[in-house]
């Protein structure tokens, strides 16, 4: 009888671990769980974070949090900017698919050139964030001129009311 009982605990747990591993298989890239680097250059988000500056907007609907934009390639990566900072976008996940948001997050004055990020270093930024699924992309480049962009992701943010 020990043996049946053990053999059914295993094997019940042996299940859930096939068809979790399943389920993430079936993830892209582009789901909301996963972070899409490009050019080695990644952004990492926590939420919430302190204020790293000057942080006066105050709302119930928004909550704090910190991106750090990371090089961990081993060249200079260049940034889309946005009059000082990087030109960080907000998307929110709506039927399936990422969605940027139009207002604060996206930046309405492009400015070039772009923000050079050296091997190795990082750039952190506040940013505000809704209660839904939302990440943070950033066009960058291995030239200054952003000449071959490509968009870098966070993985996404849930939040709850």
């Amino acid at each position: 009888m020990r043996f049946d009982s053990l053999h059914v605990r295993l094997t019940r747990r042996f299940s859930l671990l096939l068809i979790s591993t399943a389920l993430l298989g079936c993830q892209d890239a582009t789901s909301p769980r996963f972070a899409q680097p490009a050019d080695d250059v990644v952004i990492r988000l926590q939420v919430p974070a302190p204020c790293l500056g000057v942080c006066s907007l105050t709302s119930n609907e928004l909550t704090l949090g910190a991106a750090t934009i990371v090089n961990s390639g081993t060249a200079t990566a260049y940034l889309a900017r946005c009059g000082a900072s990087p030109a960080l976008m907000t998307q929110v996940w709506q039927n399936g698919a990422w969605v940027s948001l139009i207002g604060p997050g996206l930046c309405a004055n492009a400015s070039s050139p772009s923000i050079a990020l050296a091997a190795g270093d990082s750039i952190e930024e506040n940013v505000w964030f809704q209660v839904q699924p939302t990440r943070l992309a950033l066009d960058v480049s291995t030239t200054p001129d952003l000449a071959e962009v490509q968009t870098t992701a966070s993985a996404a943010v849930f939040m709850f009311p």
